[in-house]
């Protein structure tokens, strides 16, 4: 009985246990027996030693790796006591986000990646949908306000994201699964993705004033750049926008104390907020009476929240990618179709190829460095993008879009001829997106004129400049060997002064053609022409 409670509360078998208990189990020898028995630090009988040994090694150094893979910025609390707290025992931990869009971007998901890497080591995780936090507005990184969003809008946002969170998590059993052939890694284990509206809703402001306020020390929140550059500009900062770092410490306390949340994750910019967090919840603990002291002899581990920030996803420009610098790459395949985040990821240059592959996808170090080696061998392959891109899709939308994407992304940008079965299974399938004109709109349009429509590009003139450069690609006509038709996407020299329907790809079963074009090696549009209803 014994052995299986300590079993329990060492994480192995559940990851939760309420703090009262726990101080009830480490008092007794067993516990301090159990302990050593998991770090190998004495015989043990019956084979619990081989036993013991089996379960250390499926709790890697799993802050080293995180390091290597370059998810580490910045981490609150002392690094060698975070390794050696996530080496001993599964500590929950958690990431939040606020609902300021209908759906989350590429740069949202460096921090999720670092989650999800604990999640699968089986630590216990919570992914936080800030519902309430959401009206307040996060002031960090910003030089001016959030726009207030109705509730309505936050509520649909809430849920879409939520959704994006359940998909990506019920494919990581399937990505991780092609790398992590070890034994030492373990499955995928419960998750927990959480609405801040249900607890700070029920809770007033005197209770979060209370446990958490009295603790935050007006100097140091004013004294951390991200406070300073708001205060600095024309716009300043609210009350509300200052507040923000206490409701987030308040979140952070509420899981603690329930959950066993001990670790938080965050952006580069999210460093204040873990250290305001950490204050709040230290106080918290003095002021409901709680301590710690007596569990840290008994466990020789630190009970103290600790913090980690991963570096900001930077365009090579140098421009921080995101809704706010109109730059963002959505996860919601109606905003950016899997089309698109294939190819935004197979365009990125060499030189930020391997640093992506780290932070994007579970391939393991050995296995990039072997794609890398290849890579520069036939750099004109991309084939670390082409990798870099499967994997990314795979995660977000699942391996069978990521597999079709492949095709459709190869087929379009392959030097070769394509059938029209090929066309017609790569444009009707649900990954394609595009503008959609009718009949009347496109036939006797200029190419130039259609470029700007679909928003390949800003201007009629910077149309023909990309035509005279051969930057622009469009469906042409040819035969096979045994001379059949097929078409394929050939470069013009030349602008086509009027579209006509022979420039149009014809659907079976389908009330609309498709005009195809491509601009240079990553921007495909499809338009899709409504077919006349006479």
């Amino acid at each position: 009985m014994a052995s299986n409670t300590l079993r329990i509360y060492s994480g192995l078998y559940s990851p939760f246990v309420c703090r009262r208990c726990r101080v009830q189990i480490t008092r007794s020898k067993a516990a301090k027996q159990w302990l050593r028995k998991l770090s190998g630090s004495q015989n043990l009988p019956d084979g619990e030693e081989h036993r013991a040994k089996d379960e250390a090694k499926k709790i890697p150094n799993v802050l080293q790796v995180l390091e290597e893979r370059g998810f580490i910025n910045q981490i609150a609390g002392n690094r060698d006591e975070l390794e050696r707290t996530l080496a001993r025992k599964r500590v929950g931990a958690y990431l939040g986000i606020d609902p300021t869009a209908s759906s989350m971007h590429v740069g949202h998901l460096v921090p999720f990646m670092a989650l999800f890497w604990l999640q699968i080591y089986g630590y216990p995780v919570k992914y936080l949908v800030g519902g309430a936090t959401g009206s307040v507005g996060d002031p960090t990184g910003r030089t001016s306000s959030r726009p207030h969003l109705p509730s309505d809008t936050r509520n649909t946002n809430v849920k879409a994201i939520k959704e994006q969170l359940r998909r990506m998590i019920g494919n990581l059993g399937s990505v991780t699964t092609k790398h992590f052939e070890s034994q030492q890694y373990l499955p995928v284990q419960d998750h927990g993705i959480l609405n801040n509206d249900a607890w700070l809703r029920k809770t007033s402001i005197m209770d979060i004033l209370g446990t958490i306020g009295t603790g935050l020390r007006l100097g140091a929140m004013l004294g951390r750049d991200t406070v300073k550059n708001k205060m600095e500009k024309v716009e300043g900062m609210s009350f509300s926008e200052f507040c923000y770092p206490v409701l987030q410490a308040y979140d952070w306390w509420h899981m603690y104390a329930s959950m066993g949340v001990q670790l938080q994750i965050g952006g580069a910019d999210q460093y204040g907020n873990i250290l305001s967090g950490i204050d709040g919840i230290k106080n918290a603990l003095k002021v409901t009476g709680q301590s710690t002291e007596e569990e840290d002899e008994q466990e020789g581990l630190l009970s103290d929240p600790m913090g980690f920030t991963v570096p900001l996803l930077l365009a090579p420009s140098g421009e921080k990618f995101g809704k706010s610098a109109g730059n963002a790459v959505w996860l919601d395949v109606k905003q950016t179709p899997s089309f698109d985040l294939y190819g935004f990821f197979v365009s990125q240059p060499d030189s930020e190829v391997e640093r992506l592959l780290k932070l994007f996808t579970f391939v393991e170090l050995p296995e990039i460095e072997r794609v890398m080696a290849e890579h520069t061998r036939s750099p004109e392959k991309r084939l670390a993008q082409h990798l870099l891109a499967s994997e990314f899709v795979s995660l977000v939308h699942g391996p069978d879009i990521a597999e079709k994407t492949a095709q459709n992304h190869k087929s379009m940008f392959s030097a070769g001829l394509i059938s029209p079965d090929d066309l017609h299974r790569q444009l009707s399938d649900e990954t394609w997106e595009g503008p959609c004109l009718a009949c009347s709109d496109f036939f006797g349009l200029s190419l130039s004129t259609v470029m700007v429509s679909a928003g390949i590009a800003k201007s009629k003139s910077e149309a023909r400049r990309l035509i005279s450069a051969k930057g622009v690609y469009i469906l042409g006509e040819a035969q096979d060997a045994n001379g059949a038709p097929v078409r394929g996407m050939v470069p013009l020299d030349s602008e086509v002064e009027t579209l006509s329907s022979r420039d149009l790809i014809s659907l079976k079963d389908c009330d609309f053609d498709v005009f195809c074009i491509r601009k240079g090696k990553a921007k495909v549009v499809n338009v899709k022409v409504m077919k006349d209803k006479s």
